[in-house]
């Protein structure tokens, strides 16, 4: 019986991801709602709908700032360099408010709704309980709405480099997920609204227990990300796909072994 030799570079680009841009918000029908790498973004100036790339799906920043400089802005500086490419997002407030709304025309009601990116809290945030926030929201007016249109509310406490999440009543509590200071990390929040609705939060492969919503059967509009106290900085980029690289990587491994077994 013929063994099946898989040729050892071929075995080492399976494991090896390509980066690529990958998605901000995605449904769980098969639909992309948000797609952004901010790389045509202006440098230095707030994230403008006109300068989404790939886009394509009708989707929308809006900003809500009285804060200076601008809030929501693209950048390169370094540190952190871009966690791929060379631009990403950079959320402060250096007074008044700083929000940002990742805002999709599809309303969704149903199934998993995905939101992954790349997130950088600097060390030099001072310590505090809830410097960070992101919201799935109800509100699809483009504009922040009341506390009634909150779906489900993460926190980043700098006091313990933990994520905590607010419930319906009572104060924040602890989703069993940490995060690290000056690194980039990637960040996975799934909405499922299968049964009761639940959220699990996952930062760099380790995830949360299934955490109640503030709402239930809500109509989700957009994602807010929010900076809720004026010490508080945050940076954001798109993520790659490891996947690209595992199907190239399989796809390598066909090749070479068709080229194997047509020099026999």
């Amino acid at each position: 019986m013929k063994k099946l030799l898989i040729p050892a570079a071929a075995a080492v680009l399976a494991l090896c991801p390509v980066t690529a841009q990958a998605v901000l918000i995605t449904h769980s029908g098969g639909s992309t709602l948000f797609n952004e790498d901010y790389e045509s973004q202006t440098l230095n100036a707030t994230l403008d709908t006109a300068n989404i790339n790939p886009g394509g799906n009708s989707e929308e920043w809006i900003t809500d700032a009285t804060a200076s400089p601008g809030v929501g802005e693209a950048v390169n500086t370094n540190p952190p360099s871009a966690f791929q490419g060379s631009q990403f997002a950079h959320l402060s407030r250096p007074g008044g408010t700083s929000e940002v709304h990742a805002d999709f025309a599809t309303d969704i009601t149903d199934g998993t709704l995905t939101v992954e990116f790349a997130g950088y809290v600097p060390s030099s945030v001072p310590g505090n309980a809830v410097p960070i926030q992101v919201r799935f929201d109800e509100d699809d007016e483009g504009v922040p709405g009341s506390d009634d249109d909150i779906a489900f509310q993460l926190r980043w406490n700098t006091n313990d480099n933990k994520l905590y999440w607010r419930p319906s009543t009572g104060g924040n509590v602890d989703t069993g997920v940490s995060f690290v200071d000056d690194t980039w990390q990637i960040y996975k929040l799934e909405y499922n609204f299968t049964g009761t609705d639940s959220v699990i939060v996952t930062v760099d492969g380790n995830s949360s227990a299934p955490l109640d919503t503030i709402i239930e059967d809500p109509t989700l509009a957009f994602i807010n990300m929010r900076i809720a106290q004026t010490t508080g900085e945050f940076f954001f980029d798109a993520v790659p796909e490891p996947a690209t690289g595992v199907l190239l990587g399989f796809g390598m491994i066909a090749a070479l072994w068709g080229l194997r077994r047509g020099g026999r």
